[in-house]
């Protein structure tokens, strides 16, 4: 499978693991207005996705690693091409732009990674902040004795 069509398959993947943070973001936080009863097993929950969403970010991370040392061994048989079995002599320009050509499907899926961590740190910074909605809502029902 070439990398174009790898990449275009990671995208669809990725948007449905965004669609499911989405989801559960949204189901967590309307559980937000759930009776006293409820709140311990809403705050385990959001503990839980919490966790899930720490592992998926090191993961699309060390994802991320693994592919970086690709692209720099790419870029030196690319660059070994163009200086000597390119039957065209190329300027430095040209071959920068040449190889950087060669290149842009290992950039896009770079690209595709830090845009995916960089959504997961978002959705992790959200179920932070309904956590502590969750914790500030436990003390309010301990301060009024609505346990």
């Amino acid at each position: 499978m070439d990398l174009d069509n790898s990449n275009k398959e990671l995208i669809t993947e990725l948007n449905k693991r965004e669609d499911y943070w989405n989801n559960t973001i949204k189901s967590i936080s309307t559980r937000l207005t759930c009776p006293a009863n409820e709140v311990i097993q809403l705050q385990s929950d959001a503990l839980s996705q919490k966790q899930r969403i720490s592992d998926e970010i090191k993961y699309m991370s060390y994802e991320l690693l693994k592919f970086k040392p690709l692209i720099k061994k790419t870029r030196k048989v690319k660059t070994e091409f163009y200086l000597t079995k390119y039957p065209l002599k190329l300027q430095g320009k040209d071959k920068l732009y040449m190889i950087e050509n060669d290149l842009s499907l290992y950039d896009q899926r770079l690209d595709i990674y830090d845009v995916h961590i960089d959504f997961l740190r978002e959705s992790l910074g959200n179920l932070e902040t309904i956590s502590y909605a969750i914790k500030n809502k436990i003390s309010l029902y301990q301060l009024t004795d609505l346990e």
